[in-house]
């Protein structure tokens, strides 16, 4: 998992460059730090990296939108913004950021994803600042977190399991 976390820093600090020596000086690093060999595809604000374990797509840039499969029966907060988006084996996760007060997300959301069928499994909040809800629906699973951020916003993690990708 750490080497997925590596890689995906890697591909966001190179979300910026073209194919070109620096993505080859990328890939060489990517496989250094990981043993594993990668090849790294820039489209616009999309960088793949395809390796043998499978493809991690990182969606970054001012127009990151949600992808026209997202499920319909996860709600999401009024004036929100999509920061970044990665794919990966059926699995995403996207960094929103709304408008509002954590703690008024975190409980709409609550509310919103068990008035869409969802069943709750963890509810933490923390020093009244932000919380994390967890969900379970059809072998999905959704993992919500809330961090207050200035000027009256909210960043807003959300991670999305498919039911083929989700462990038992």
């Amino acid at each position: 998992m750490r080497h997925a976390w590596v890689m995906c820093g890697l591909v966001l600090a190179l979300s910026a460059c073209g194919k070109s020596a620096e993505d080859r000086m990328a890939e060489a690093a990517i496989k250094a730090a990981t043993g594993n060999g990668v090849q790294l595809d820039q489209e616009g604000e999309k960088v793949t990296l395809k390796t043998a374990d499978g493809d991690v797509t990182v969606h970054g840039g001012d127009n990151v939108s949600l992808p026209g499969d997202f499920p319909d029966d996860i709600p999401l907060p009024d004036g929100y913004k999509v920061e970044s988006m990665l794919e990966t084996g059926g699995s995403r996760i996207i960094a929103l950021l709304a408008p509002g007060d954590a703690q008024q997300l975190y409980a709409a959301a609550s509310e919103g994803m068990q008035a869409k069928g969802w069943k709750q499994t963890v509810a933490l909040q923390g020093d009244g600042q932000g919380g994390l809800l967890g969900y379970e629906k059809d072998g999905r699973k959704a993992t919500l977190s809330f961090t207050p951020e200035t000027g009256g916003k909210t960043a807003i993690g959300l991670q999305l399991v498919a039911a083929d990708a989700a462990p038992n």
